[in-house]
């Protein structure tokens, strides 16, 4: 299905109808940042919730510190994380996206100058009384690591880390609602509510 006025293709007819209604109905555009809107509340919605100075950035990336305003901005921004270049340590499995990370990681765990400190429950050897703290939080079960979408703990922030990239697969979003859908045709099937089409009801925005 091919738009006869700008030429972009869809793979539906439903979707090339919503399209159609941009250049019919006269579509509203987010000066910030130029997503369009079928309608002013929803573009001033979008703009409140995205580009408000005012909001505070209460979701961090664990990877980086860097704050945000919504939880689905900081998935997208962990996205941009995971096609980073990685660097893997050469002596065990460690990896991350930056190289002072590495270097911070060898000068821990493999600098053979260091003393080492012995975890008195099992006996492992440990680079600093800060990793053996991390490592009998391990043996007593204490979850500190916080997911800040769904409030899942974890006990370490690798481990964090790797279950929010769940969160992230998530990647489609109503931009009327911000409600989001983890593959496309669930999201333009989720449209139709907002298009004014009565016979199909979301049962979250309705």
């Amino acid at each position: 299905f091919s738009c006869s006025i700008c030429g972009k293709k869809f793979r539906s007819g439903t979707s090339l109808r919503i399209h159609m209604r941009f250049h019919t109905e006269g579509h509203k555009q987010c000066e910030d940042c130029g997503q369009l809107f079928q309608t002013r509340c929803a573009m001033e919605y979008h703009q409140s919730q995205r580009h408000d100075p005012k909001r505070p950035r209460n979701f961090v990336c664990e990877l980086c510190g860097k704050g945000f305003r919504l939880s689905s901005i900081l998935q997208q921004h962990i996205r941009l994380h995971c096609k980073e270049k990685r660097f893997n340590c050469a002596e065990c499995d460690f990896t991350t996206h930056y190289d002072g990370c590495l270097r911070l990681h060898m000068k821990h765990k493999h600098d053979p100058n260091r003393v080492k400190v012995e975890c008195p429950q099992c006996g492992t050897l440990l680079a600093s009384n800060s990793e053996l703290k991390l490592h009998l939080q391990r043996h007593a079960g204490i979850k500190t690591n916080k997911c800040t979408v769904c409030d899942k703990s974890f006990v370490t922030r690798s481990q964090l880390a790797a279950h929010v990239r769940i969160h992230t697969e998530r990647s489609f979003e109503c931009t009327v609602c911000m409600k989001r859908f983890h593959d496309k045709h669930k999201l333009l099937r989720h449209m139709v509510v907002h298009s004014g089409n009565k016979d199909f009801e979301c049962p979250d925005c309705s």
